[in-house]
Formats: C-alpha cells, sequence, structure tokens
C-alpha cells in the first residue's frame, strides 16, 4: 500500500471544498471529490474543514471519516473518528490520521488494516461508499497497532504491532497471533518483528529475538515444516521454502531428512507468462545410503557408497495461433524409484513412465499435422533381475540394459490428418478423408529393434437419407502397413495391404413429454476386412507394438437410450452385441458377451446432494456366465457427506470376445486397460514380479467415505480390496502372507481447518500390501504465514 496517494488525497482534495455537501474537482486525469453533511472553508486562514459523514474519493482509494480538516499553510490534514480507508484489497480503520504533505510522512493511532482476498477492490469501495463495512471476502492477514509512523517513501514502523492470518468475527479472539515490540513493515513485501512472541489464543507460547512475516498471497519465505514415517525411507521432515520470481513465475525449494535413506533435494517450478502458455516441472534428487536388511526387512543407513538417484516431473502447454505445443515429463533414474518412494499404493504399482513432447497444427482446410517425440521407461523389476539383485542401481539411460525395450525413444512420430470433405459435386455426401501416421523407434540397447513404421488410409464415406427415417453409411479404405528396421545387425521388413469395407445402418428417435426428452439410437454394424497382400512373415518381435491387419468379418448391433430432464441426461442404458464370423483362413471367434452400460445421475436426494450410479456388464449368453462386471456409485452432498465405490471383476485373463481388427465393432484387449478394468487390477506382487500378466483376474472393491460432522473437521477413509487371491498357508513367511492377503491398502485421515480461516491440521495413516508397516503423514497448515 503506497501512503502517497493518501497524502495528495487528502490535501488536493479539501483544496477543492465549498460550504456545500458535496464537490468535485479534476487531479490530472483523475477526478475526486468530497461528501459530507457539512462542508467549510475559512479562505483567510487557508483552512478547510469537512464534519459529518465524510465521504473521499479519488480513483482506487475511499475513505471515510466523522471529522476532515485540512491547512494549507502548514500543508497538514488530519482524518478523526471511525476512519475507514479502503485502496486496492487493502481496508484501513483507525481513529485518528496526520498527513504532512510535504515530507508524505504520516502518523496512524490506534489502527487495524486487513489484506483481504475473495473481494474485487470495486466491491469494497462500493460498500464504502454506501456507508457499508468494507470486508467482504477472506482476510488474508490482519495488521494491528498502537501507532504508526512513516519516515520513508517505502515502509512504516509501528509500535506494539499485533499479526494474524486469521478471519476471526467481531470480538473474537484468534487462534494464534503474533506480537511484536515494533514492526519494520512493506505492506507490498513483508515486515521485520522485534521481540515477536507466539500467542495461541490469549496464551504466549514462545518469543524469539526477531522474525520475518511475508505479506501478500505469494510470498517469499519458509512454509511450514511437513513430518511422516513409512517403513521403506523411515521417518522424514521436509522444509519447504517458497521463492516469488515476478507475477507469472515462481520456485518451490524443499529439502526433506529421511532417517532411513539420507537427504532428500527438490526444486518445483511453476509458469505462466499468457493466458495460451503455462507449466510446472519437478525436479528431485535423493542421496541413498540406505541399504536394506533381509533380517528385519527394514534399510538402514549403513550403505557403504552414497547412491545418488533423481527423478523428473512436469507438463507445459503453449498455443501459437492454430498450433499447440504439449510436453508431459516423467522421467525416473531407476526402476526402484516409484516402488520406493511415491505416496499411494496405485502410483508405486505403475509398470512404464513416458515423457513426450508434440507440437500439433492445424491448417485452413482438413488439414491436420502432428509431430512429437516420446521416452518410455519400462519399470517392470522383473526386466532387470538379470543385471543385479540392487535394482537401485540400474539406471535406466545405460546402453547395457537386459530384455527387449527397456528405454524406447519414440523419433520421428508424424501423422498427416485430412478431415471429411465433400469431393464431387455430382455425387452429394460423398465424403473423403485420409490419415498418415509415421513413427520411429530407437533405443540404446544394440539388440532391441530399431524400426519405422508408416500407416497411410485413405477412406471414402457416403451417407445415405432412406425416407428420412434411417442413415445408410458405407465407406471403404485402403490401409497400408510398412515396417522396416535392424536388429542384432539382421535386417527386418514386414508389409501388408488391406481393404476395410464398413457399413453402419442407423437412426434416431426422440419424443419430448415436458421437461422430461427420451432419446432412441438403435444402429447395425458390419466389416470386412480381407488382407490383399502381405509380404513373407519374418522374425520381428517388438514387445510393446500391435500390428492389428488381419482378415476380419464382424457384426455388431447396439442401442442407446438416454433420458434427460431439464437438459440435463440423468438416465442412460445401452447394449452391445457382436459376433466374429471367421474369414478365409482366419476362424471366427464366435459372438462376443451382451454388453450392457448403465449411468443414473439424481440430484437432492438428500438436501444439496447429487447421486451417481454406474454399471458395465459383459454376460456370456453362450456359457451363461458373468464374463465382466464393473459397477460404481458416487454420493456427494455440499456440506457433510461424500461417498464413493467402485466393484470390478474379470472371469479370465483375457476376455473371451478379444476380436483383433483396425476398426474394433466390439471391445478387445487392444483398447487399454483401463478401458475395462478397476483400478484394483494395477497392483503388482512384488514378491514374484515376473508372475504377473498384463492381464490378470480380479474380483476387487475400492471404497471411500468422508464425513463432515463439523464444518471445521472431515474424516475419510478409503480401502481397496482383490478377492482373487491364492490362499494363506501356514508355511509362507509374514512377507508371504501380506502379499496373498485379500486387502490391497486402506487408510484413513482426521482433518481439521480453523473457524478463523486461518490453519489447519492433517493426520492420516495407510497401510498398503507392498509395505511392511504403516505410512504416516502430518501436517500442519498456518495459512498465510508459511502454509
Amino acid at each position: 500500500m503506497s501512503f502517497s496517494g493518501l497524502v495528495f488525497t487528502f490535501g488536493l482534495a479539501l483544496l477543492s471544498l465549498q460550504t456545500t455537501t458535496s464537490s468535485t474537482a479534476q487531479l490530472g486525469d483523475v477526478p475526486f471529490e468530497v461528501q459530507a453533511d457539512h462542508l467549510f472553508a475559512d479562505t483567510g486562514a487557508e483552512i478547510y474543514l469537512a464534519e459529518g459523514s465524510v465521504y473521499l474519493r479519488r480513483g482506487e482509494i475511499g475513505l471515510r471519516a466523522d471529522r476532515l480538516w485540512y491547512s494549507a499553510k502548514t500543508e497538514r490534514a488530519v482524518a478523526e473518528g471511525h476512519v475507514v480507508l479502503v485502496r486496492g484489497n487493502e481496508v484501513l480503520r483507525c481513529q485518528r490520521v496526520e498527513i504532512d504533505l510535504p515530507s508524505r510522512s504520516f502518523q496512524i493511532e490506534d489502527f487495524e488494516l486487513r489484506l483481504m482476498r475473495g473481494a474485487s477492490p470495486r466491491s469494497l469501495r462500493a460498500a464504502l461508499a454506501e456507508g457499508r463495512a468494507p470486508d467482504a471476502g477472506r482476510t488474508l492477514l490482519t495488521l494491528e497497532g498502537e501507532s504508526a509512523q512513516r519516515p520513508s517513501e517505502h515502509e512504516f514502523t509501528v509500535r506494539g504491532a499485533r499479526v494474524t492470518p486469521c478471519g476471526c468475527g467481531e470480538g473474537e479472539t484468534p487462534s494464534f497471533s503474533i506480537h511484536a515490540s515494533s514492526a519494520s513493515i512493506d505492506l507490498d513485501e513483508g515486515a521485520w518483528l522485534t521481540l515477536p512472541v507466539l500467542y495461541v489464543k490469549s496464551v504466549p507460547v514462545f518469543v524469539l529475538p526477531v522474525m520475518y512475516v511475508p505479506f501478500g498471497e505469494r510470498r517469499t519465505g519458509f512454509l511450514t515444516p511437513r513430518m511422516g514415517y513409512d517403513p521403506v525411507t523411515g521417518f522424514r521432515v521436509t522444509e519447504p521454502f517458497f521463492l516469488t520470481l515476478g507475477r507469472s513465475y515462481d520456485l518451490t525449494l524443499f529439502g526433506t531428512y529421511y532417517t532411513s535413506r539420507g537427504f532428500s533435494a527438490a526444486t518445483e517450478g511453476r509458469w505462466a507468462p499468457s493466458k495460451d502458455s503455462a507449466g510446472e516441472a519437478k525436479v528431485t534428487v535423493l542421496f541413498d545410503d540406505g541399504a536394506f536388511d533381509p533380517t528385519d526387512g527394514a534399510f538402514h543407513r549403513d550403505r557403504d557408497e552414497v547412491l545418488g538417484r533423481f527423478a523428473i516431473t512436469g507438463k507445459h502447454d503453449t498455443k501459437f495461433g492454430e498450433g499447440r505445443l504439449a510436453m508431459d515429463l516423467d522421467l525416473v533414474g531407476d526402476p526402484q524409484w516409484k516402488t520406493e518412494l511415491l505416496p499411494t499404493f496405485l502410483e508405486r504399482q505403475v509398470e512404464e513412465s513416458v515423457s513426450r513432447l508434440t507440437y500439433a497444427e492445424s491448417y485452413d482446410g482438413p488439414l491436420r499435422v502432428a509431430v512429437g517425440a516420446a521416452l518410455r521407461q519400462d519399470l517392470r523389476q522383473s526386466r532387470y533381475a538379470a543385471l543385479t539383485e540392487e535394482r537401485r542401481e540400474v539406471s535406466l539411460f545405460s546402453a547395457e540394459l537386459p530384455g527387449p525395450g527397456a528405454v524406447r525413444y519414440r523419433l520421428l512420430e508424424l501423422r498427416l490428418d485430412a478431415a471429411p470433405a465433400h469431393l464431387a459435386r455430382a455425387l452429394p455426401g460423398l465424403l473423403g478423408e485420409a490419415r498418415l501416421a509415421v513413427s520411429g523407434f530407437a533405443a540404446p540397447n544394440p539388440q532391441v529393434p530399431r524400426f519405422a513404421r508408416a500407416d497411410f488410409r485413405p477412406e471414402l464415406t457416403w451417407p445415405i437419407d432412406l425416407f428420412g427415417l434411417f442413415v445408410l453409411a458405407p465407406s471403404v479404405a485402403l490401409r497400408t502397413t510398412a515396417w522396416s528396421g535392424q536388429a542384432n545387425d539382421e535386417s527386418l521388413a514386414l508389409g501388408q495391404i488391406a481393404l476395410v469395407a464398413k457399413t453402419e445402418l442407423f437412426t434416431e428417435l426422440s419424443r419430448r413429454f415436458g421437461e422430461i426428452s427420451h432419446r432412441v439410437r438403435p444402429s447395425f454394424r458390419h466389416l470386412v476386412l480381407p488382407v490383399l497382400a502381405r509380404t513373407e512373415s519374418q522374425a520381428f518381435f517388438v514387445a510393446d507394438e500391435i500390428d492389428l491387419l488381419a482378415d476380419v468379418h464382424q457384426v455388431a448391433a447396439s442401442i442407446d437410450n438416454d433420458v434427460f430432464y431439464g437438459g440435463r441426461r440423468v438416465f442412460g442404458l445401452s447394449a452391445l452385441f457382436g459376433s466374429d464370423l471367421g474369414f478365409r483362413d482366419q476362424p471366427g471367434q464366435g459372438a462376443s458377451p451382451l454388453y450392457l452400460n448403465l449411468e443414473l445421475e439424481l440430484h437432492d436426494v438428500l438436501p444439496d446432494s447429487s447421486l451417481r450410479l454406474g454399471a458395465r456388464a459383459g454376460l456370456d449368453l453362450e456359457l451363461g456366465r458373468l464374463e465382466q462386471l464393473v459397477a460404481s456409485m458416487s454420493l456427494v452432498t455440499s456440506s457433510w457427506l461424500s461417498v464413493s465405490m467402485h466393484f470390478g471383476e474379470m472371469g479370465s485373463r483375457v476376455p473371451r470376445s478379444s476380436f483383433v481388427a483396425p476398426e474394433e465393432l466390439v471391445p478387445s484387449n487392444t483398447i487399454s486397460r483401463a478401458g475395462y478394468l478397476s483400478p484394483t487390477e494395477l497392483a503388482v506382487s512384488l514378491a514374484d514380479p515376473a508372475s504377473v500378466l498384463l492381464f490378470t483376474p480380479y474380483r476387487g472393491l475400492t471404497g471411500g467415505i468422508t464425513v463432515r460432522p463439523w464444518a471445521a473437521l472431515a474424516i475419510g477413509t478409503t480401502a481397496s480390496f482383490d478377492f482373487v487371491f491364492e490362499e494363506e498357508n501356514a508355511a509362507l513367511s509374514a512377507d508371504q502372507q501380506r502379499q496373498n492377503s485379500a486387502l490391497r491398502n486402506v487408510s484413513g485421515y482426521l482433518r481439521y481447518d480453523s473457524p478463523c480461516d486461518c490453519w489447519g491440521a492433517l493426520f492420516q495413516m495407510g497401510w498398503a500390501r507392498d509395505r511392511s508397516g504403516p505410512d504416516v503423514r502430518v501436517a500442519v497448515d498456518l495459512a498465510q504465514l508459511g502454509g
């Protein structure tokens, strides 16, 4: 807050006073005005006075007081009685303020200054003009003092200072505050306090010789320390330091000490230089001197040599007119990093990390171009067992890594898309589109294949309206795929050409019943894919790539039902049934299960609540069994309760309905696992990672509940179960029994947020199947004073 504006406002406004109740004048390009019950001017003595409900405004500054006078001879201005001044998001209250215009110095007595957040400066000035208290929004910081002086342009000193971030009600004692005998303050930066005493309510806790308190929402300074414990790293304490680097950049430095592993340092940066560009990145380094002791199953700091380990994560997104640059970083230096150091159970089970850089641009017309490169890191620990038993020492960027695809670079990822466009006036409705995708792959291990792949597909589609009731959309495409590569000094090549003929017949029926509308969309699809030409098959094994070109003949039928209420979709039910008929020498795989999807959304089941239900089932009609079931439920209320639950079941390792085709009419195993597997499937038995298959049978349940018995207190718990596991055996060790337990992970937490909105505390404890002991986290958030 600059009090120079206050000085000129008092002085120049009072110079314009007449013996009326309102006066307006101009100062440069900014008008100012003063209103009062009575306005007086003694032109001989050059004294100007305003009394009774005085309101003064110039630009972004507004002032109210009982009395305001100005002496032109001494160039001094005084405001007295219930003084309230608003500038920006700052609200100053005091009994008396005296200002010397030539020196721009001032004196304030018995004052309170609040820095507000969540209310616009305009709304604060409007409240002041209407005679209301300008205190809308949240109190970011409150500064009180017995008196204050401004000796220089950029700072002022306070005697008897009291500082608190607590936004308590009138007359309430703040949860905590800092009292100091004196303070040197810059409202744009912070305050140096002399002999500060920390008070909890009205009780003094400790005293320091000096203390610095940063001001503002983005402040350079130390944040609240964080503490915790888990059996892998031991007890830990983290001290963050926040550094502002201008309006659009900031940096957080973390120093962490693990009693079982050593010291860790991290740097996290964030940037948003424009509305079209933003990102963040974090670099973490661990100087690990912990060694695993199998006798007690724990780590101890008795490693002979310190092992340097690192991880880099981040993201960035920038728009350039019609173009867009996106970056995702997820790099680790060894395959054990995520398993040991990530905080949640499911994060620790991840099997790969992918970093990617992509640039895409749309040109005038239907053409769209995208280029990119990516790095994939295989984190399946069984891949590195042949190298060393100490997998922390395995550098994922080493050329000596064993196994295929341990580290793979995706180079020259180029994709050209021509969106559907009309081709001929003589054939209205005839659309043409095309796609070209080119990828290059490499890896540092010379035994890993290096290859390039190109896929080109031109396609023609001709939607036909049948009697205004149905739409028949036949399409034909010519798809070519070519591979070329080298591994172990042997050249490899593969090429295929296929014809893709697809026909879809569909219609859409809808009807309204007041605010309720019902929509039905049945469809029938037919696909024939004959491979026209194929080079002689050669040894070309690439672990993580799937080529989908194969002789295929499939049919599928589906129906979608949707109900809308007030324009919002509240109910959805869909069904899909298909069959693979086989083609030429390719045998058919028979009928797929009958897939059913249900979605239901209800509001105000409880006051101010929403309920969402979802289910997906795969019914094998031939064998009369449930092949797949996934169900979820979510209940959220605005105040006191939040419940979520997810159940999933998969009866076979790979669904029998796996149809391999470039255009899948029914679900197959070529889609991402996340498309049809519950998150509980991601758990990995660390006792024998090599036995974990890509798709595993499971019958799992995850659930969570959060209850708020009071507005300030939240109690929550989450749990994950897998009911497909080996029976416990007395001959198994405790570690093996833990790995075979149905309970995958469970955690609970207790969160308290003070009613004064200035501090919070969190206690969280969890147990996971990949840990031999609990994971405990403790945090105290001192808002606005390093929280």
